[in-house]
């Protein structure tokens, strides 16, 4: 069987196609051995393919082609043609077996796939057919050349520019002119002048074939962009280097993003590394991937020691069925936890408590990558707590104690007041003259006990009275307390107007109506008037006495103080109208009847909320 036909079982396209070529085809294996020729080779050279087929490269000139060429220097190109294969071209003329002179453009190509990998295709195509193909692949590289996307430079070796693109004449904002004939750097920013020209170097000398860097270019209005760059040599048909193409893609934008993203990665590392609470980054299995200083401070390992370890070894187990709940019904749902409370344990062992708060991660397609951990050590503040709530126990215990002595004294004084006053109303019935004065004198005494023990019962009272204010009519209380002196001379208009207070409400007018009653001298007059405004129940209750003396005004409200009487009362009236006119969000003070004539009379004014506005407003 003849290698055509062999050839045709095998894999018979290559050789059909071959024959339908009119061009000379030859096909050797890889050591330059014949294995085909096509009908146009034949043809050309006057050379059968059974003749042929088999023959050494050197045997092969030998007979059938050094005859057609026209001296030993073709013979010797187209032999090394033969042997050394590869992918090469050489300009031929050959002399043809009908006497024609022709010029042949002969190139050998490696085949690389199929059962002819490793063979070898020479092919003799006439100049002026390979003129027609140059100028068809002229055309292609014209049209790929002007139209390209990216920036394309021709550069020779000596790194002059030969020709560029117009995507890179745009880019540098340039003419042709201003470019072709200056060395390449013209264009490149300063500070990136000598990597490259070294680079070229190696290019240009054949050291290496293509090189990539990313550099800075300056525009011609003095802008500065980025660009990548791809030069690559091209080498002549015997391997020598000719000229360099550089292809240019700016990435402007790519560099300012990844700009962008390193200030963001250094101001985020700046705060990560600053912060004075503990952070602890972790994947979602739970590895620790990254921890700050202050981790490393507060748990007592080297962030590369974190790095080798899981959260759930920092956590004592009894805290690990807790924060699945919370990843599951918090951070799992909203992204996030709340601020909670639990335990980590340190390297030495010790365990202590913090408080936390963890956050979801997610990768740039939202989807969950990991969790950041944000705690603070809280043994300080549970040590504060804990010392609080015994100092706490022990004021209760302690004020308890005094209550019931406070209980104990206040009933048995109370009880042998009740007797005293009894035989003192005996006496002021029994004896006359000034034996009658001094009876009066005890009874009185005795009467001021009384009142003393009721203010400490009215102060024990507010001390336990609950924070809960309702609204209470106003006026019902003030006409109570006004019936409790019937002989005084007590103007009121009413007052139709919910306040929010308690129980003790009345006892801030009983003190103060009393006060005035009391102090005010013979033939006192005492008005109360009730006004709303801006918010506010405003209660001014006025008399006709002796007034108050500014220096005595300012700490009128404070315990055992005594304004208007020296030597009377105990001073605590006026101090449960203050802490309950406080205790409703009002405010009290005590001002001239007539202003700047003290001695005309006092007025003591205070504020109480309606229903329904916040403490202070309207103030």
């Amino acid at each position: 069987m003849c290698p055509r036909q062999a050839g045709s079982a095998e894999s018979p396209s290559i050789y059909r196609w071959s024959d339908e070529l009119d061009e000379g085809v030859l096909i050797t294996d890889s050591d330059g051995a014949v294995v085909w020729l096509n009908e146009y080779f034949q043809d050309m050279f006057a050379v059968g393919r059974e003749a042929a087929i088999g023959l050494a490269p050197d045997e092969f000139v030998r007979r059938h082609l050094a005859e057609h060429l026209p001296d030993e220097a073709a013979v010797d190109r187209i032999r090394g043609l033969l042997c050394t294969g590869g992918q090469r071209e050489i300009d031929l003329a050959v002399q043809t077996a009908r006497g024609a002179s022709r010029r042949f453009f002969v190139t050998s190509r490696e085949m690389q796939h199929g059962p002819y990998r490793g063979k070898h295709l020479i092919r003799f195509r006439e100049t002026a057919r390979s003129d027609e193909v140059l100028r068809e692949r002229e055309a292609t590289f014209r049209a790929i050349f002007e139209g390209a996307g990216i920036g394309v430079v021709l550069i020779d070796l000596a790194g002059r520019v030969i020709e560029c693109n117009p995507r890179l004449l745009e880019m540098l904002g340039s003419r042709a002119d201003e470019l072709v004939g200056k060395h390449f750097t013209c264009y490149s920013c300063p500070d990136d002048l000598h990597p490259d020209v070294d680079l070229f170097r190696d290019l240009a000398a054949g050291r290496r074939d293509r090189y990539t860097v990313e550099r800075r270019y300056v525009r011609s209005d003095g802008a500065i962009l980025w660009g990548q760059r791809t030069v690559s040599l091209v080498r002549d048909g015997r391997g020598a280097p000719r000229f360099a193409v550089a292809m240019v893609e700016e990435i402007t934008d790519r560099k300012q993003t990844e700009e962008a993203l390193r200030e963001s990665e250094m101001r985020f590392r700046s705060l990560f590394e600053s912060s004075r609470d503990a952070i602890i980054c972790a994947d979602l299995e739970g590895c620790i991937v990254d921890a700050n200083i202050a981790a490393e401070r507060l748990l007592h390992y080297t962030c590369d020691e974190l790095r080798s370890m899981t959260y759930q070894q920092l956590t004592p187990a009894r805290w690990h069925a807790v924060e699945e709940e919370i990843l599951e019904s918090q951070i799992v749902p909203s992204g996030y936890s709340d601020l909670y409370e639990k335990e980590y344990v340190r390297k030495d062992g010790t365990v202590f408590p913090i408080n936390i708060r963890v956050w979801l991660i997610a990768d740039t397609g939202g989807r969950p990558a990991g969790y950041w951990a944000i705690f603070r050590d809280i043994s300080d503040r549970k040590r504060a707590e804990e010392a609080l709530r015994q100092r706490t126990w022990e004021l209760e215990a302690a004020r308890d104690e005094a209550n019931l002595y406070l209980d104990i004294m206040t009933h048995d004084v109370r009880n042998a007041n009740t007797a005293s006053g009894m035989y003192a109303d005996l006496l002021v019935e029994l004896l006359e003259g000034e034996e009658q004065i001094y009876a009066r004198k005890l009874r009185d005494a005795i009467r001021r006990s009384n009142e003393i023990l009721a203010n400490v019962a009215t102060i024990r009272r507010i001390q336990d009275a609950s924070d809960i204010l309702l609204p209470m009519r106003l006026d019902p209380v003030i006409r109570e307390e006004i019936g409790n002196f019937p002989g005084a001379a007590i103007r009121y208009g009413g007052a139709d107007v919910r306040v929010l207070a308690d129980g003790l409400l009345p006892m801030v007018f009983a003190n103060l109506i009393g006060n005035a009653v009391k102090f005010g001298g013979p033939g006192v007059e005492v008005a109360v008037r009730v006004e709303e405004e801006d918010g506010l129940v405003r209660v001014s209750i006025e008399d006709t006495g002796p007034g108050v003396p500014d220096e005595v005004k300012e700490k009128l409200f404070q315990r055992f103080e005594r304004g208007r009487a020296k030597g009377r009362g105990e001073g605590l009236g006026l101090f449960i109208a203050r802490t309950l006119v406080e205790r409703y969000g009002g405010t009290i003070r005590v001002d001239d009847r007539v202003a700047g004539r003290p001695e005309e009379g006092a007025a003591f004014r205070f504020t109480l909320r309606l229903p329904g506005h916040a403490p202070g407003s309207g103030e």
